[in-house]
Formats: C-alpha cells, structure tokens, sequence
C-alpha cells in the first residue's frame, strides 16, 4: 500500500541512508505485488514492465483511454527534473509506482499517479569511472530492480527501498568498458548487455547472464568469434585480443515458445576495415549480426550478419521485433543502413528487406540476404575519403519501431542525412584502439533538408503504407496505443501524436528542450497516463542535426520525465 502524501514528505526529510557502502537510497519505501515470470510474459495493460512493455518488444499498449478523438485534450499531470548527462531513458510502471533510470546510475521510485518521490538509489562510482551515459532501461523481476552500472557491475536494488539486495562485477570500466542499456530478465536469467569494447583487450567483448536472485554469473558468450572457432577465421590474421567492438548496446527480445533470445550486435571497431587491417571480405563475426540465443545456456542457436565486413560505422545492434505472421515466426529489425530486414527466427533464414530511406553504398543485396559494398568503398585506404548515405545518424539508430498490433503496421522513425568518411590509422597493440574516422555531414538528396521521417510498412509485404517528413529529426522510439494513436518525440522539443493509420498530426506539445528517450503508456486507477523525457547527449543522432540542421536550437539543459493525461473529468 503506498504512504499518505504526509508521509510521503515526512519520509523524503528523513535522513539518507548508505545501504552496503555502494550506493545511497532515502527511507521510504514503495510496496507493489512482486513481477513473476508468467507476470513478465503477460503483463497487465496497466503496466509497463520492460523497454519495450513486452518480451516481444512492439512498443504496444492495449490501453485505449486516449483516442484520435480526445487526444486534444491531452494535459500535463506532473513532471520531474532529472540528473544530467546523456539522457535516453525508459521509466517502467508496476502496481502504479514508476521506476526511472537516471545518468550516473540513479533510479527513483515515484508515485506514478501523482510524482511524488518514494525512494532514491544513488550509486557511488570510482572517480575515474566513466560516469553520465544513459541507462536506457533497467529490469523488474521478483522484488528487485536490475541496473548495468557505470563501474562494471550488475546491481539488483530492493524494488520498495531500493536498497543494494547484490551486486556483481562483470567488466573492467579502466578497459573501457561501459553500459548505456540495462538487462532483460527470463525466466529467473538475468542477461545484461555491454559496450565499450573498442579498445584491444584479451576480455574481447561478450554479454553475460545471473542469477536474478544470487548474482551469481551463470555464462558468458562472446561476440565476437575466436581463432579456431567456427567464424574464426573471419577477421584474416588479427589474434584475438586485437578484434575489436561487436558491442551489445541495447537489449534483446524473447521467444517463450522457441525459448531464444535475440540480440543484436554492433559493428567491429576500428569502423573502417583498413583501420583493422582488414578488408571488407573479411566478416569480423559475429559483428552486425542478429544472435538467437538460448537464454539458460548462452549458447548461439543461430547468426544472421547482416552488415558483413562492416566499413562505414553502420551498426546493426538496435532492437529485434518478433512478429508472428500466420504461421510463420518472424524477427524484424533496422539498423543505420537504412535497409528493414525480415528473417524467419526459428532458424536465420533471410526472408526479405525493404531500403526506407535512399542508401548508395551497397549496389546488390543477394538471394540469401548478403550485400555487397560499391567498389570504392571495399577498396578504401586509410585516409580516403568516401561519400554514402544515409549516415551514421541513420537510417535507424537507437530510436526504436513500434507494431501497432490491431492494423498489421510497423512504425518507424528515421533520419535522412549522409556524409563523407576517412578512416584514420590506428595502432594494433593491445590497449589501443578505439572508433577512429573523419567524418562530413550533408542533407540527404530528394528530402527538402527534413531529416526526420516516420514511415509506416506491412510486415507481410513490406510495402511502405504512408510517411511523413519534417525539419527536425526525431529522437524517441514510438509508442503505439489502442487508441489509434502514435507518439513519438524530436529535436525540436515537440511531443507529437499521430494517427497510426495515416501519420496525420492529432496533438503536440513543446517541452523545454529536446524530446528524448521511449515514451511509454500505463494506467492507475482507471486513469491512462502517457509518459515521455527530455535528454540530451548520444552521439551521432544528436551530433549529425546541429550540424546539418543548425536552425533548429535548444537549451544545453532540461533532462526530465513528463506525464500527461486527460482531464479526470474526461478520463
């Protein structure tokens, strides 16, 4: 039962506590029924239990409160400055308290209805520890909240006091290694992603599991394939310690029938392949590549690659989204390319794809689904410089699709920019390394100089069902609701909604800096509630549009979480 608002103040006056020297939480707690494992694979509309809300990851909520109709109506309930730094967080809602990750490894607790504060977790990293990324998600699971930390460790955190329950180092942060997303909890598994593996370090790059209630490290799979392993042999002579990248910056998606895993993987670092000694016919598994993994093991079932011998910094790490069609099972996902891929996930198999936005740095993509990079760019030097587009905004970046389950309709927002990039040379020792390359930006051709776009598409044909274009990029992930109704955030401080069906603009609002992060949607007592953040920070998404489309300002300030609603009366 959550505390009176007298108690609430009285609670949040109190002393704060250092709970197991790593952290510090006020005295206050927020009680909710514990998130199980049939909880997890079928959540309450409600709430909102994942990054994405469900293990499939279509960013759907069946809650239809707020329609085509009253949308206009929409008002601010309450909102709450947030720490600064790089800011792209997902607030998770159970029972009616929200959970919010902020940078430097804060989480608050929050009556969900009415913002007020019930408990705080502060964690206490080392001085030299990369501090300030984003946490894009964090877990819930049996009582506890999951947290990647900026020191290395995995951290589980009473979900009603948010007191340290374990913590587990997994990574060296003085390698520099660093987490800007959070684990995704199956069956009792609690996997955590990692990245900051462009340095060259025996550790080479992985992804681990835990048990959710010990800590305890339970397998730890490599992304990227070893000398004398099967994939091996694609990264020519380069000894293991000196493959670099192959990250797994943002979380997977879970099949409970197929009981697999799917998690993306990043480009191999250095980004051009003559950085790495390389050429573009070496693969560099498993890098840009789809893994399925089996979750209680760590065991690859099977690779799709779907950028092999990567060269222009395009990941393909960004989210997996299971889609059934009839009968067969598919996994759908984009990356900075620009290209949407449909693979068969039971077994791998390339079924199709579709470019979004105008790409020229591949000529062909084959029957089996491998590409092949115009011949300027496969034979590239260190120092020379190539024009291709889109950039290393995207395509897709981290702003995630949305299925809106009722029409069949995947939702997609997309940057148009391109640039010019030259690699630079790059020391093969161990401790080196890094993402080295110049880059130019330029407006993509054909656009008007919008670079943000929304497209919409039937995952069945892959046909594009309507778009839309503006100035400004976007810089959410879409939330899609039963009420018709998508949302979704940009550059230029708007929280927008549209029309799923059409992409016609229904309501927005300005906030006070950009809007960034995944908006999500849940319910307290009958009341449906739409939640967004503002950030700043994030690399090229960010970078690409000051640069490319200075006109649109804001302020360097402004990390918060903003909730609408409609008014009681109408609710």
């Amino acid at each position: 039962m959550l505390l009176s608002k007298g108690d609430r103040i009285a609670a949040l006056l109190a002393s704060v506590a250092i709970i197991g020297g790593a952290g510090a939480a006020l005295a206050q707690d927020a009680q909710s029924a514990p998130v199980d494992v049939e909880t997890l694979a079928n959540p309450d509309p409600a709430d909102w239990l994942m990054w994405r809300r469900t293990y499939d990851a279509h960013a759907f909520s069946p809650l239809d409160q707020i329609t085509r109709e009253n949308v206009q109506d929409l008002e601010l309930v309450w909102s709450w400055a947030m720490e600064p730094g790089t800011n792209q967080p997902t607030p998770l809602v159970h029972d009616g308290i929200m959970y919010l990750p902020n940078p430097g490894d804060v989480v608050q607790a929050f009556d969900a209805a009415n913002g007020d504060l019930l408990w705080e977790y502060r964690r206490e990293l080392p001085e030299d520890a990369r501090a300030g990324d984003t946490a894009r998600n964090i877990a819930l699971y049996d009582g506890k909240i999951y947290l990647s930390a900026d020191d290395g460790y995995v951290v589980a955190l009473n979900a009603e006091s948010g007191a340290v329950e374990w913590e587990v180092l997994r990574a060296d942060y003085k390698k520099g290694y660093r987490n800007t997303t959070g684990p995704v909890v199956i069956d009792g598994v609690v996997i955590a992603q990692l990245n900051g593996c462009d340095k060259f370090y025996e550790d080479g790059c992985y992804f681990t599991a835990h048990d959710a209630q010990s800590g305890e490290e339970l397998w730890r799979t490599s992304t990227v394939a070893r000398p004398g392993e099967p994939g091996g042999d694609t990264w020519g002579d380069l000894p293991y310690e000196l493959r670099g990248g192959n990250d797994t910056w943002i979380a997977g998606s879970y099949d409970p029938e197929l009981d697999l895993y799917f998690v993306g993987v990043a480009q191999p670092k250095p980004w051009v392949p003559a950085s790495r000694g390389l050429t573009t016919e070496d693969d560099a598994l498993y890098s840009n590549s789809t893994l399925a993994v089996r979750p209680q093991t760590g065991e690859i079932e099977w690779y799709f690659q779907h950028s092999p011998g990567e060269a222009l910094d395009f990941d393909d790490v960004y989210e997996r989204v299971l889609i059934d069609l009839g009968d067969q099972k598919t996994v759908f996902t984009m990356g900075k390319s620009g290209i949407l891929w449909k693979l068969d996930r039971e077994t791998g198999e390339y079924l199709d794809h579709v470019e979004t936005v105008f790409q020229n740095h591949w000529v062909a993509i084959d029957e089996n689904g491998r590409p092949t990079y115009r011949e300027d760019i496969r034979n590239a030097q260190v120092g020379e410089k190539v024009s291709v587009c889109p950039s290393t905004a995207g395509g897709k970046d981290w702003q995630a699709m949305s299925y809106y389950e009722p029409s069949n309709i995947l939702l997609i927002p997309l940057t148009q920019a391109c640039m010019e990039i030259s690699g630079r040379e790059v020391e093969l020792v161990v401790g080196s390394g890094g993402s080295q390359a110049d880059r130019w930006w330029f407006e993509m051709p054909g656009t008007d100089g919008n670079m943000g776009k929304i497209a919409a598409y039937n995952p069945e044909t892959m046909e594009e069902l309507w778009s839309t274009q503006q100035r400004a990029s976007y810089l959410t992930g879409i939330l899609s609701t039963a009420g018709g109704l998508g949302f979704i955030g940009d550059l230029d401080r708007y929280f927008t909604a549209f029309d799923v069906e059409s992409g016609e603009e229904l309501w927005k609002t300005r906030l006070t800096t950009s809007v960034q992060g995944y908006p999500i949607s849940f319910e307290v007592d009958g009341r449906q509630y739409v939640a967004i953040t503002t950030g700043l920070g994030g690399g090229s998404p960010r970078n690409v549009p000051r640069l490319v489309t200075p006109d649109i300002v804001h302020p360097s300030t402004g990390n918060a979480v903003y909730v609408f609603a409609l008014p009681e009366d109408d609710a």
